[in-house]
């Protein structure tokens, strides 16, 4: 059986160890399928239509993005993990709760860290701690001040376990020794609704949620989850100035990521990584992505499989301190 040791353009290439080959070549003629575990209209859908008109490989076809949603994120990832890995079915994920969502699951459909190729960790959503107009505090200094004076009267509100609106807020409480009482939703719609009308005093949003919010006088911000202020908001403090000893930055944001099953090739994974990189370099998709106030924060793929299990550690021990494993 004859070998082929090699096809021009990276992303077509056979990955040869001890003689033996371990990956499909891909085919030029078929297109790239971008899995979103989320439906058409989120923040991470969008994401992904974006990056479909810019990320362009060579030895392959166009991008088709196809939306897999269900199950906190974890039918679209599963999907991605089960299939071949010869470069042809891609993930765009969001964290939490790709990284999340396994460790809530009495029998985890996938591994974030063991079931996948990182390929590169596109961009960024900072979070915003907001408080009601009608809240008690409007610094993060006088959030602290008050909880600690008068414990498990402030509530906050989270869209359910394992987000990053509850899990944020957890580890601020525990860090700083707060008592705050959690507020669990099961509609979004319905948490904003009541943190609008003062009915519950505080949560973590996403800065695209935020932004009428704040506009109107709603809501109050407390901090963002960004290292330094954000041009648009260079009035909300940045979680690292109000809390300087104690790091309460990593569960403060959503990033994006593209992953593909495990054992993509070397040659394919530096492939689509080269495509991302002149993707986000484009005008276009770099205002898209701020059109979604998310920020680019590209990283390969060695930096992007540490940080991703580095990830996934820290909040397994954050959910199992709050015994919250196995709840879904």
């Amino acid at each position: 059986m004859r070998r082929r040791t090699a096809i021009a353009g990276g992303i077509g290439s056979l990955l040869v160890s001890s003689g033996v080959a371990h990956a499909q070549t891909p085919d030029a003629a078929r297109p790239l399928r971008l899995l979103i575990p989320f439906g058409p209209g989120s923040g991470l859908d969008a994401m992904g239509r974006a990056l479909s008109l810019y990320l362009k490989v060579p030895s392959a076809g166009a991008m088709v993005v196809e939306n897999r949603e269900g199950a906190a994120g974890a039918i679209g990832a599963r999907a991605a993990a089960s299939a071949p890995p010869d470069g042809h079915t891609l993930l765009l994920a969001a964290s939490p709760p790709f990284a999340v969502t396994p460790t809530l699951q009495k029998s985890p459909s996938y591994h974030p860290v063991q079931d996948f190729t990182p390929i590169a960790r596109i961009a960024e959503m900072p979070m915003v701690l907001v408080a009601s107009r009608s809240s008690p505090v409007g610094t993060f200094a006088e959030l602290v001040a008050y909880a600690k004076a008068q414990p498990g009267k402030l509530d906050y509100a989270s869209a359910g376990a394992g987000v990053p609106s509850h899990l944020f807020m957890e580890q601020l409480k525990r860090s700083l020794g707060l008592n705050l009482t959690y507020v669990p939703y099961k509609s979004t719609g319905q948490m904003y609704t009541d943190v609008i009308s003062g009915l519950v005093p505080l949560a973590t949003v996403s800065l695209g949620v935020a932004k009428p919010h704040l506009a109107s006088g709603a809501w109050k911000a407390l901090a963002i989850g960004l290292d330094k202020r954000h041009p648009l908001f260079p009035d909300i403090p940045t979680i690292r100035e109000v809390s300087p000893t104690v790091d309460l930055a990593s569960n403060m944001k959503v990033w994006y990521g593209l992953l593909g099953p495990k054992g993509l090739p070397r040659q394919t994974v530096d492939a689509l990584y080269q495509g991302v990189e002149k993707a986000v370099q484009t005008p276009e998709f770099a205002a898209s992505v701020r059109a979604q106030f998310a920020e680019l924060a590209l990283q390969g793929p060695r930096e992007f499989t540490d940080s991703l299990a580095s990830h996934y550690q820290m909040n397994l021990q954050l959910i199992n301190s709050l015994g919250l494993a196995a709840t879904l």
